[in-house]
């Protein structure tokens, strides 16, 4: 029998996992490049993570730019804050809409490019912690 206390001790060890406000049902041909635990790790260091909210899209973004090569996106960090207007309430601050918020959107990829896109994905990280960290004020 585990005490309550031996559950608390694990707990604390745990490492902190963004939580995943949603994730989307994707065919079975995609696959989502990252998830919530590497996202975690990635940015573990950041002031606002406990802010952050994850959501896993199930729509693919693709444009086609001038030489006919395909962008996705696969990753996007949002940060929003909706001031306090004359129609704001207590609704409002019950739901805590007017309080900053932290997205971070992770959109699918077929399933013969995860391993190059996490790999891209793996190197771009250091580049959006510190947009991340310049940010983190906001």
């Amino acid at each position: 029998m585990i005490s309550i206390m031996e559950t608390d001790k694990n707990i604390e060890n745990e490492p902190f996992v963004i939580p995943t406000a949603y994730k989307a049902k994707i065919a079975h041909t995609h696959s989502f490049p990252i998830g919530a635990e590497a996202l975690s790790n990635a940015f573990a260091d950041l002031p606002q993570v406990t802010q952050f909210r994850l959501s896993f899209t199930g729509r693919q973004w693709r444009r086609f730019n001038i030489v006919g090569d395909v962008l996705c996106l696969v990753l996007t960090v949002n940060y929003r804050r909706r001031g306090a207007s004359l129609n704001s309430g207590s609704y409002d601050l019950k739901r805590g809409n007017l309080e900053p918020k932290w997205e971070i959107t992770v959109h699918p990829v077929f399933r013969t490019i995860k391993h190059k896109v996490r790999i891209s994905l793996e190197k771009a990280m250091p580049e959006v912690c510190s947009w991340l960290l310049a940010n983190s004020s906001a």
